[in-house]
């Protein structure tokens, strides 16, 4: 599978006010910073709020871990590609993921940018905490550092130069870029597609041929 054509890293907008326009973008260095801060302080909020065993630690933020491959599946499959009669709809879809389909290697579009990441990440707290109590806080370490773990995968696709290591979740998330775009939506992992059906015929007759 080729990489995406280099005239597409001509970088796009979603605001024409550049003060709009700033807040959509973020870099590598910001995002793990910024993320894997929150990861650190959600730990230590855990252990002055959380008062869980040890083994339930390990099992929570494990949890979180892989319910962020859900919900990245989730959400690529049902609102990053939804296409509505209501302008505001397709607007919020193409904000949240379609300019990244029209300039797919505009290396300031692969992370979401602190500020609508806060709000985000302060809706999932709220709905964990309602859901599991007290142990949210290991929870949302977990499903953050799932997202770091993701957008550096899929930092790394969209580069140059695809590693080695990743040659297999590159292919199977090209394919969704230019030949299947409603199948393949997992991006860190494909598990989901295998389970709820969206594999690509590619990576289905490549596995059978292995």
């Amino acid at each position: 599978m080729k990489t995406d054509n280099i005239q597409k890293k001509i970088p796009g907008r979603i605001f024409n006010n550049t003060i709009l326009e700033s807040f959509t973008k973020s870099s590598p260095v910001i995002t793990n910073v910024f993320y894997l801060s929150l990861v650190v302080l959600f730990l230590i909020e855990n252990h002055f709020y959380g008062s869980l065993k040890m083994q339930n630690i390990g099992l929570t933020f494990a949890s979180g871990l892989m319910f962020w491959t859900l919900f990245e599946y989730l959400m690529h499959r049902y609102l990053f590609h939804l296409i509505s009669k209501k302008k505001w709809i397709n607007r919020l879809s193409f904000m949240l993921h379609g300019i990244h389909h029209q300039n797919p290697r505009d290396q300031e579009r692969f992370f979401m940018p602190p500020i609508p990441g806060s709000i985000i990440i302060g809706i999932l707290f709220g709905l964990s905490y309602l859901a599991i109590n007290n142990y949210s806080y290991c929870f949302m370490a977990g499903l953050l550092l799932g997202y770091v773990l993701y957008t550096q995968i899929h930092f790394r696709i969209h580069a140059n130069k695809i590693p080695k290591y990743l040659k297999k979740t590159a292919t199977h998330h090209l394919l969704h870029h230019h030949k299947y775009p409603n199948k393949a939506f997992g991006v860190s992992s494909s598990l989901w597609d295998v389970i709820f059906h969206t594999m690509p015929q590619n990576d289905i007759n490549r596995n059978k041929g292995n």
